[in-house]
C-alpha cells in the first residue's frame, strides 16, 4: 500500500568525515591546535545527532502510519465497524435528535468511512492489475464474511467431513461398561435431565451454542441454506430479519478465526450411523482455526461417539489436551466442558487415577 511522505522525504546520512577528523586531530601534538580542531569535530557530531534524532523520529511517523493504513484496509475489506461510529450511534440514541453533535459525528464518520473504503478498493483494484500483469492467478473468492447457501460460486475446503460411527465396545472396555459411560456421560453433560435412552429427545437450551439436537441442527441447515434466496414463503429480506438472531450468534468474523466461524454446508463424504447409509446427507459445518477445512456440528446424540473414537480408541485414553486438540480438528462443537465430563466419566481413566474400575462380576469377561 502507499505509504504518504512525511512532512520531508529528506533523510541525513552519516558523514564519514567525522571519523577523519577526530584521528586528524588526535595526531596533532600541539594542545591547544588539538583542542580546537576537538571542538570543531565536535559540533560536526552535535549536528549529526540532531539530524540522526530527525531521521528517526521520521522513520517512527512512517512506520504508524503504515500500521494506521494496515490496520484500516484490513478493517473495512472485512466490515469492521470502527469504534467512533459505535460511540456516536449511542450518542445519537441518548441524545434523541436528529441536530444533535452525536448525528452529525455519525454523519461525518459514514463519510470518511466511505472515502476510505472508495480509497481501499482503489488499492485492491492496483494490486489485483499488478498480479495480472505479472501473469499471477487471482485469489479464488472465500466464503467467510457471509452464510454460504448451496450453488454460490465459491471454493469450499475439500477435506473429508464425516459422523463418528455408534460404538458399543473398545478402547479396554465391553458393552456394558459402554453403556454405563454413555449413560453418566449424559447426565454429567445434561445436569441429569437426559441419559443415552432420552438423549435423542431432549432439547437443548436455544442459548446453547455447543449443545444442538437434531432438530435444531437441522433448522440451522434450512436457515443456511435459504439465507440468500428467501423461504417458507418469504423473500431473502424478511427471511433474514426472522431469523437475524440466528445471524448475529453465527456471524463469521475475520480475526482470530474461532467456534462461529465461516458457516457453510458440505455433503458427507462416506459413512453410516446406526445402520442409516447418511453419505451424500447434508451437514452444517464451519471452518477450522486455520480457515483451511471443513469441521462439522454434531448433534447432542453424537458426542458420546465422536470422544469416544478419539479418546478411548485412537488416543488410548489420553489426557485433555490431546482430545481437546484432535476433536477441534474434526468437530465444531466440542468445547472443553465437554471434554472434560467425557473424561470425569470415563471409567478407565478413573481407574488409572487410583478411583477404582466401577464394574459389576457380571461385566467381566471370562
Amino acid at each position: 500500500l502507499p505509504i504518504p511522505s512525511p512532512p520531508s522525504s529528506v533523510y541525513p546520512s552519516h558523514d564519514p568525515s567525522l571519523k577523519v577528523a577526530i584521528e586528524g586531530a588526535s595526531r596533532i601534538k600541539d594542545k591547544s591546535s588539538r583542542d580546537r580542531s576537538l571542538v570543531v569535530v565536535l559540533k560536526g557530531c552535535r549536528r549529526e545527532l540532531e539530524d540522526a534524532q530527525v531521521a528517526d523520529a521520521r522513520a517512527k511517523w512512517r512506520l504508524n502510519a503504515a500500521k494506521e493504513i494496515y490496520d484500516s484496509c484490513a478493517q473495512l475489506l472485512s466490515g469492521y465497524t470502527p469504534l467512533e461510529t459505535r460511540l456516536s450511534k449511542k450518542r445519537v440514541s441518548s441524545g434523541g435528535g436528529a441536530s444533535t453533535p452525536g448525528t452529525q459525528a455519525v454523519k461525518r464518520v459514514k463519510h470518511e468511512r466511505s472515502v476510505e473504503k472508495a480509497a481501499a478498493l482503489q488499492r485492491f483494484a492496483v494490486m489485483e492489475a499488478t498480479a495480472a500483469e505479472a501473469n499471477l492467478p487471482p485469489s479464488p473468492p472465500r466464503p467467510r464474511g457471509h452464510v454460504q447457501p448451496e450453488g454460490e460460486n465459491v471454493i469450499l475446503p475439500t477435506n473429508e467431513v464425516y459422523l463418528p460411527e455408534y460404538f458399543t465396545a473398545g478402547g479396554g472396555m465391553i458393552e456394558s461398561m459402554v453403556a454405563a459411560y454413555r449413560d453418566n456421560f449424559y447426565l454429567r453433560l445434561t445436569k441429569n435431565q437426559a441419559d443415552a435412552s432420552t438423549i435423542d429427545e431432549w432439547a437443548p437450551p436455544p442459548n446453547n451454542a455447543n449443545l444442538k439436537s437434531a432438530a435444531q441442527l437441522a433448522e440451522w441447515i434450512h436457515i443456511a441454506t435459504h439465507w440468500n434466496t428467501g423461504a417458507d414463503g418469504l423473500d431473502a429480506g424478511v427471511f433474514r430479519a426472522k431469523h437475524k438472531t440466528w445471524y448475529s450468534r453465527m456471524k463469521p468474523v475475520t480475526y482470530n478465526l474461532g467456534r462461529r466461524t465461516g458457516i457453510h454446508l458440505r455433503q458427507l463424504d462416506v459413512g453410516g450411523y446406526e445402520g442409516r447409509d447418511v453419505k451424500g446427507m447434508t451437514v452444517l459445518c464451519r471452518y477450522n482455526k486455520a480457515g483451511n477445512k471443513s469441521i462439522v456440528y454434531l448433534e447432542v446424540g453424537r458426542l458420546f461417539d465422536a470422544l469416544f473414537q478419539i479418546h478411548a480408541l485412537e488416543l488410548n485414553h489420553r489426557g485433555r489436551d490431546a482430545t481437546k486438540n484432535l476433536a477441534d480438528e474434526r468437530y465444531a462443537n466440542i468445547p472443553d466442558g465437554t471434554v472434560r465430563a467425557f473424561l470425569e466419566t470415563c471409567p478407565i481413566c478413573n481407574a488409572r487415577r487410583g478411583g477404582g474400575l466401577q464394574v459389576s462380576i457380571t461385566d467381566v469377561p471370562i
